[in-house]
């Protein structure tokens, strides 16, 4: 066993991993990689089916990439956001706000999905509380659904074991009752059920102010019915509600290019 591989056993935890199996085996210690590739410190070559849970995407050490990173490094590495702004970052946003749909005004960085999320939470739960409606604390959510292991993603989530491991501390989303990736689980080419279907509005005083959705972005993830967060937020709307404000619209309560039929809700 590599010293790489020795020092991981005694000191790191691995993410979805259960720590007892993992020390029982020899890891896969990887030591270079390019395209679709990488290969391990016995120069074995292995197939990155999963881009690296789909981060590289483009492949790695792909060359316009790693020429953007090496001229950046030249210049500055990292600097907090905190009262600071540079020209990538502007520009960045930019390039994306003339990507994403209508309506959508502001980006807010994040270095991940799951945290992605939990800004988005948050985001969601305080326009309201700054508009003075105390009383939208609650979440709708999808059933069968996956946003990221951290705790907030975990309490919009489908995954009964990771709720059953965080315990009280999630949160308590309203939850669809039909699941949208039923009909894809059972692999006929009907497409899923309407997942409006089936949910009663308002079962508690005030309703729901925001909904968790995640935009599929990866091979894993299925896109639900195109009219089906339009349905739920009809279900799910007071009577008394008007349409949606300009400023409502902008609120970003689901991240990076959310439809314009689901934010908020």
């Amino acid at each position: 066993m590599s010293r790489a591989a020795r020092l991981d056993k005694q000191y790191l935890w691995h993410p979805f991993t259960q720590q007892a199996e993992w020390e029982k085996g020899d890891p896969l210690v990887v030591s270079r990689a390019r395209g679709a590739r990488f290969w391990d410190e016995r120069g074995r070559s292995f197939l990155d089916g999963v881009s690296s849970l789909w981060v590289t995407a483009h492949g790695h050490r792909h060359p316009a990439l790693d020429r953007a990173l090496k001229r950046q490094l030249g210049r500055v590495a990292h600097t907090t956001f905190l009262g600071l702004t540079h020209a990538p970052a502007a520009e960045l946003g930019k390039a994306l706000i003339d990507l994403a749909p209508p309506g959508l005004h502001r980006v807010f960085y994040s270095d991940n999905g799951a945290t992605a999320v939990e800004v988005a939470l948050k985001m969601a739960f305080q326009y309201w509380i700054h508009r003075g409606e105390h009383r939208r604390t609650e979440f709708l959510a999808l059933e069968g659904s996956y946003h990221g292991d951290t705790l907030g993603a975990v309490s919009v989530g489908g995954s009964r074991l990771f709720k059953k491991s965080s315990g009280p501390s999630c949160l308590n989303p309203i939850s669809s009752r039909r699941p949208i990736v039923s009909a894809v689980r059972r692999a006929t080419p009907r497409p899923p059920p309407n997942c409006a279907r089936g949910m009663s509005p308002f079962p508690r005083p005030g309703g729901p102010g925001r909904g968790a959705r995640k935009p599929a972005a990866d091979g894993s993830a299925s896109a639900p019915p195109k009219k089906s967060f339009k349905r739920i937020r009809a279900v799910w709307r007071p009577p008394s509600s008007n349409r949606l404000s300009k400023e409502r619209r902008a609120c970003a309560s689901c991240p990076r290019g959310t439809s314009r039929d689901s934010r908020g809700y």
